[in-house]
């Protein structure tokens, strides 16, 4: 699992999602977080999640994933405030 991609500028954060689908054995999973960029301010989301590089909505996300991995199921959790993706290789 993960917690750093929004952490991450978008380039480097692609790069890393890279890496894990690259280590990620055949039949194996990766389920990756991210706070979801819906319910952000969009005037101050820059300042309310802190040092946040990144932002990722569900399509976002699902269109990152999908080039990396076959099996791919992007679901809101805990009330809507994270993103959590499952991955399938």
């Amino acid at each position: 699992a993960t917690e750093v991609l929004e952490h991450l500028q978008a380039l480097k954060a692609e790069q890393m999602l890279d890496d894990i689908a690259r280590l990620i054995p055949l039949g194996g999973k990766a389920i990756i977080t991210v706070p979801n960029r819906a319910l952000l301010d969009p005037v101050r989301e820059r300042w309310s999640w802190g040092d946040h590089q990144s932002f990722y909505d569900e399509v976002i996300l699902q269109e990152l994933l999908d080039r990396r991995f076959r099996n791919v199921m992007v679901t809101p959790i805990v009330r809507n405030i994270w993103l959590e993706a499952v991955c399938y290789k």
